[in-house]
């Protein structure tokens, strides 16, 4: 649809960021995002309809970028939106940590290139702490920080 795509976050998309980052992880992380984003050499987010429906970051790391965190609210946008962040990126290797449940973000990893280096399996014991929504995380921003 003509009114969906990617664009570079400017700062009134800050609440919207917000918003789906709680929701997809249960816990704001706006410092930690705003820090990411100054680290990063690409930062977009999705749009569908005038609103913001997701964001991502292609990071630089030592030995290659790193691709993370990436929330979208549905599999297709979020599948283009990762393509977005790969295209804006230069020719260094890039690392994404795939959660485990997105099989639609798997699937786009493997088209586009990736290939499995070691599962991270995210163990809990006791009762859910806090509400998350897995589905909508197409990459962690690190596997020390979710």
């Amino acid at each position: 649809d003509e009114l969906a795509g990617a664009r570079r976050l400017d700062n009134a998309d800050w609440p919207s960021v917000e918003l789906l980052d709680t929701a997809a992880f249960g816990a704001s992380r706006d410092t930690l995002l705003r820090g990411l984003e100054r680290q990063s050499h690409s930062t977009l987010v999705w749009m569908e309809k005038g609103s913001v429906t997701g964001y991502g970051m292609l990071r630089s790391g030592s030995h290659a970028d790193y691709l993370g965190p990436l929330v979208c609210s549905d599999n297709r946008s979020g599948v283009a939106l990762a393509s977005a962040l790969l295209a804006s990126g230069g020719k260094r290797p890039v690392i994404w940590d795939v959660p485990d449940r997105c099989a639609p973000a798997k699937e786009a990893a493997q088209r586009f290139g990736f290939m499995p280096r070691r599962i991270l399996t995210r163990m809990r014991r006791g009762p859910e702490m806090i509400s998350t929504n897995l589905d909508a995380q197409f990459a962690i921003a690190d596997p020390a920080l979710g």
